[in-house]
């Protein structure tokens, strides 16, 4: 089995990318100085992972089966080579996303964590200066449509072996219910990930990783405050309160 790079080199442009976070994983990062990394299988929507559970669990049917080896001309050696290097990818991959939906009301409504939701903001630039060792992917809200052909096309043949052409592709698209998000998304696929269900990236320095940090627009004063004190412990820039549900002039 073998990975061939399709991903396309587009210009090196810098892209602001926030996380909306519990009090408790903001302070971890902070106070360990670093960023965690999970395995896809701790995701909420289970549809994301969709095809490599039913494979890791061993739920597939023949169709399916033979779906793969008829779309691709695969014999059945090829197939379970296949499925079983789906399997390593359920078990190896580490993942964390982000979104360019900064400061948005969607987004403050869906993740609300009591009202004391926390964004802090970054860009792909800096997040790729951390390590060089994982990939960080846009992803596609295009689950519906593509469905199981999404996860045959990846797969094509060479003298016979099975290659897969973009291993990123399997965990980078979503339902288009969740398009609001406009995620992106750091995914690293070594091997050595499978002992362990975190992975954690040492942030060299806070206040130059971290553009800003800025508290639920629902958030009570005292706990305004109280953000606003660990960041400046910390020597993190720190915006405010969200503004978004404030009274302004129409005209």
């Amino acid at each position: 089995m073998s990975i061939t790079d399709t991903t396309e080199k587009k210009e090196n442009l810098t892209t602001p990318l926030c996380r909306y976070v519990p009090f408790c994983n903001f302070c971890e990062m902070l106070f360990f100085q670093c960023l965690t990394l999970v395995s896809p299988e701790q995701w909420n929507d289970k549809y994301e992972n969709y095809v490599m559970s039913l494979i890791s669990q061993g739920k597939l049917s023949g169709d399916f089966v033979e779906q793969i080896k008829k779309e691709n001309r695969f014999n059945d050696e090829q197939v379970e080579e296949i499925l079983g290097f789906a399997k390593d990818i359920c078990k190896v991959a580490q993942c964390l996303c982000f979104s360019q939906s900064i400061d948005a009301e969607v987004m403050w409504n869906a993740y609300k964590y009591g009202n004391e939701a926390i964004m802090w903001i970054t860009t792909d630039e800096k997040i790729k200066s951390i390590t060089s060792d994982y990939v960080l992917a846009k992803v596609d809200y295009d689950l519906e449509t593509i469905g199981i052909n999404g996860f045959l096309d990846q797969f094509s043949t060479y003298n016979g072996d099975v290659a897969l052409k973009n291993v990123q592709s399997f965990l980078s698209h979503k339902r288009q219910f969740f398009q609001y998000e406009n995620e992106w998304r750091i995914i690293d696929m070594h091997f050595a990930n499978s002992v362990s269900k975190t992975l954690s990236f040492k942030i060299p320095s806070l206040s130059d990783f971290i553009d800003g940090v800025m508290v639920h627009p629902q958030a009570e004063e005292r706990y305004v405050r109280l953000i606003k004190q660990i960041c400046e412990h910390f020597g993190v820039k720190f915006i405010g309160k969200s503004q978004i549900y404030e009274m302004k002039e129409i005209y």
